[in-house]
Parts: structure tokens; C-alpha cells; sequence
């Protein structure tokens, strides 16, 4: 049987010198979120929590509010289990050590409920986040040694998840020395991915290679030569640190709670990937829409007429025939689009793609419900 072991927010990375999600306070979630997700999936993965979905896919939108509220997905989705964070006006203005509590009380939260209405071992899941808190919240990976060609030396890789939802990480040498550190991509996964990949080119130089980035250094220093940050343009060619997620600013008027939203009516709720090779036109306006389609309260009553309690609306990605399926089990209804990414074009036509694809899928469940007419799309 699958156990649990993954849990992020999506998306789990972003431009490293533009805003994550739809606002500042999204930006500093989502980031703040790389170290609090990637410790806990770790000491989750530990636990052996059995589970039906290996994978708790977390999304965050904004709210006019003053606490973090969080949300699940009761409704059994494809894949992943799913939840939901409304992040309160000026969350990106709180000390660091604060966002970083609230999000992890907010995951905790999360991932305990969806334990609860799942079965799953919840002390375990507690067990898990109290061990993240006790190392206060050091994301990190510390590579085995390799040896060089004449053996008279060893180096290794260490790197750690910063608040900017980025990583550092060094050369480490046996001798004691050690280069500066540079910057690396967003997940515990890539700096263990460049520890393993770790060489020595000759008797007194390394480098890694991580996706597009190569990092060589010499004994006791470091000379990046070519920087990739997740989807950035192949132009870049020095390393700039990223945004940082310190805003400046009125603070946030009191210190949110983290609470649970008690369940609706009706849940509606989407996801999609996978993202490689999708156009960012296309999907930053199929992520806006369908977030008016499962979130404002025009739509929200026009689910409400429907005969389920859970609408789940997924997009799937890759090299996939298009096509919309519709499928009922009982009070949930799940409607699929499948979009061949190489379908998709760029600029306005990825925009206008991206609207007939949601109102494709919102006729198909307005079909299957004998819904009257939906209130407009934008």
C-alpha cells in the first residue's frame, strides 16, 4: 500500500526575481512554504503512514480576512489529496519566524484533517511536524564524500532551503576548506539530486550539474559560470540573489490564528500538471479563472443548485489527447480536461485557449447537474 510522503504547495517554485502567485502575500507563503513542506514530507515519509495517495497537493489564494484559514478536500481526487490556505491581508509583512509558524500550524492542520477523514495514523502526522519545529525549521542535505582521482582528497555537497524559497549550497572540502555558498534551485530534492552528481573534473576542481545549472569551483573557492533558476530565461548568465521575502511596509494589523473552515454546502476544487512546456499566458489565465469558477460566490451559488457536495475540476497536461470527461460517484462529480501540451499556443491565443478550455468543462458539468445557465465568466 502507498504511504504518505509528499506535501508541498503549489506551485513549489516560481521566478526568482518576480512574485510567486497573485499577490505579495501569496509570494510569501509559497515561499516561505519550500522549507516547512520539504522537512515535514521528509519526516512523514519516515513515519510509513499508510495512505491511498502518496501526495497532499496544497493550493493558497488570497482573503479579505484577518486569519489563515484552511480548507480540505473531503471529496476522493485523482492522484493527490487536496487542500486549501486563505492567506490574510499583509501575511508578507509578519517576522519570518512567524509566517514560518503559521504555516506550519496551517499544513499541520491540513494534513491532520484530511488524516482524520481518511484514516490515516494523525499522530504520526503531529509527530512529524513537532520533530520540523524542533530543528527550527532547517530544511538541509549534507552529500557523501567523493574522492579525487589521486585520492588525496574529498569534497561533498551541502545545502539548505532559505526563507526566499531558494537554496544554498557549497563545496566542502576534507582538508577543512569550503567555497562560498551560491544559489540553487527551490526543492530538498535538487540539492540531493547535485550532491549525487557531484564530480571531480581533475585532482583540484568540482562541479554539479542540477537541470540547466553548472556550478564549478576550484580547490577552496567557487566560480559559477552558468545560473538557471526554475523556468528562467536561458539570457541569464550571473547569479543574483532572489527577491527577498522581507516586505517593507504597514505591518499586518494583529498576528493571524491559523482555523479551519468548516465544511460548505459544496466544495469545488481544481489542480493541474503537469506544467512543463506550458505557455505562461495560458496558464496564468486558466489559473484566474478557474479560481473565479471554484471560489467567488456567484459561482459558488451556481454549484449550490447541483445535486453533489464536491465538484472537482483537474487539468491534465502532456502528451495526452484532448478531450472532456465527466464523471459521477454519488455527491461528487469530477470533470477532467485533458490539453496536449503541444496544442497550446502562445501570446493571445494561449489566452483565449485557456477560456473556451474552462467553459468547455463548466458545460460539460452544467450538462451533466441540469444546471440552468452559469453566471459569466469574467
Amino acid at each position: 500500500m502507498p504511504t504518505l510522503k509528499t506535501v508541498f504547495i503549489w506551485p513549489p517554485t516560481g521566478f526568482a526575481h518576480e512574485q510567486w502567485g497573485d499577490s505579495p502575500e501569496q509570494d510569501s507563503l509559497l515561499r516561505t512554504s519550500r522549507r516547512v513542506c520539504d522537512s515535514f514530507s521528509v519526516e512523514l515519509a519516515a513515519e510509513n503512514i499508510a495512505a491511498n495517495r502518496s501526495e497532499v497537493r496544497m493550493f493558497v489564494f488570497d482573503f479579505d480576512g484577518n486569519d489563515l484559514e484552511v480548507a480540505v478536500i473531503e471529496q476522493e481526487t485523482q492522484g493527490f489529496e487536496c487542500g486549501h490556505l486563505f492567506v490574510p491581508r499583509g501575511f508578507h509583512t509578519l517576522p519570518a519566524d512567524v509566517r514560518t509558524s503559521l504555516v506550519a500550524d496551517g499544513v499541520e492542520m491540513i494534513v491532520s484533517r484530511l488524516g482524520e477523514v481518511r484514516g490515516w495514523d494523525v499522530a504520526a502526522i503531529h509527530r512529524s511536524m513537532d520533530r520540523v519545529r524542533s530543528t527550527g525549521y532547517t530544511c538541509a542535505h549534507t552529500s557523501l564524500w567523493k574522492s579525487s582521482p589521486d585520492r588525496s582528497l574529498r569534497a561533498r555537497l551541502s545545502g539548505r532551503l532559505l526563507d526566499d524559497g531558494y537554496a544554498r549550497v557549497r563545496f566542502e572540502f576534507s582538508d577543512g576548506s569550503e567555497t562560498q555558498e551560491f544559489v540553487a534551485n527551490s526543492t530538498l530534492k535538487s540539492i540531493t539530486r547535485m550532491g549525487k552528481e557531484l564530480r571531480w573534473s581533475d585532482n583540484t576542481a568540482v562541479s554539479t550539474t542540477e537541470q540547466m545549472s553548472i556550478y564549478t569551483g576550484g580547490h577552496g573557492s567557487s566560480t559559477v559560470r552558468e545560473s538557471w533558476f526554475d523556468f528562467a530565461p536561458a539570457s541569464w548568465t550571473t547569479v543574483r540573489p532572489p527577491r527577498p521575502n522581507n516586505a517593507q511596509g504597514a505591518p499586518a494589523a494583529s498576528i493571524p490564528r491559523v482555523s479551519l473552515r468548516e465544511r460548505p454546502s459544496v466544495t469545488v476544487g481544481s489542480g493541474m500538471g503537469p506544467m512543463n512546456g506550458v505557455p505562461r499566458g495560458y496558464a496564468r489565465e486558466l489559473d484566474q479563472l478557474i479560481d473565479a469558477v471554484c471560489e467567488s460566490e456567484a459561482w459558488l451559488e451556481w454549484w449550490r443548485i447541483g445535486s453533489v457536495r464536491d465538484v472537482f475540476l483537474p487539468v491534465s497536461f502532456g502528451d495526452v489527447t484532448e478531450k472532456v470527461i465527466a464523471r459521477r460517484h454519488g455527491e461528487s462529480l469530477t470533470v477532467t480536461l485533458y490539453r496536449p501540451t503541444a496544442s497550446i499556443p502562445r501570446g493571445k491565443a494561449g489566452v483565449a485557449l485557456a477560456r473556451a478550455d474552462i467553459l468547455a468543462m463548466v458545460d460539460r458539468a452544467q450538462e451533466r447537474l441540469s444546471l440552468p445557465a452559469h453566471p459569466p465568466l469574467r
